[in-house]
């Protein structure tokens, strides 16, 4: 049984373009998972308290949830290439502003401003990277697909 799940997921694997997905996917993908983890640091260090890194990672998963399906249609209007590559660049400079900002000691609003910022540009990443896998793989390879894609995302 377990070979029947493993040997498509190795076809997968085979294929050099789906191996450049999954690195770029897991990088893609690893701000989104690490973002909570920073906001808990980012709150300590810049604010003196873990509650407040607490909140700040909250703000982003909302913002991740709410703008989501926005960020999503805007895929749809953009392309996925163009799209994908959009986010990557707005959540990189979104960090990049975070780090610049731990130089101060910010006002706490405007660590929640760039919280919301963050998770607007984080939103649609996941999307992004799942919506290239039709054009990376035949249709009857997309069943494994997925199964990569869920375990390489969570």
């Amino acid at each position: 049984m377990c070979g029947a799940v493993v040997d498509p997921i190795r076809d997968l694997l085979s294929l050099p373009s789906v191996r450049r997905w999954l690195g770029a996917s897991i990088m893609g993908r690893l701000a989104s998972a690490m973002a909570p983890v920073a906001m808990l640091a980012i709150g300590d260090t810049a604010l003196g308290s873990v509650a407040a890194g607490a909140r700040l990672a909250a703000i982003v998963t909302m913002a991740v949830a709410v703008f989501g399906p926005i960020r999503g249609r805007q895929l749809d209007a953009l392309g996925v290439t163009h799209g994908l590559r959009r986010a990557g660049w707005q959540s990189a400079v979104a960090v990049g502003v975070f780090g610049a900002m731990l130089q101060w000691r910010p006002d706490p609003a405007v660590l929640n401003t760039l919280s919301v910022v963050l998770g607007v540009a984080l939103a649609p990443l996941p999307a992004e990277f799942r919506a290239l896998l039709p054009d990376l793989v035949a249709d009857h390879q997309l069943p494994a697909a997925s199964n990569l894609d869920a375990v390489a995302f969570e």
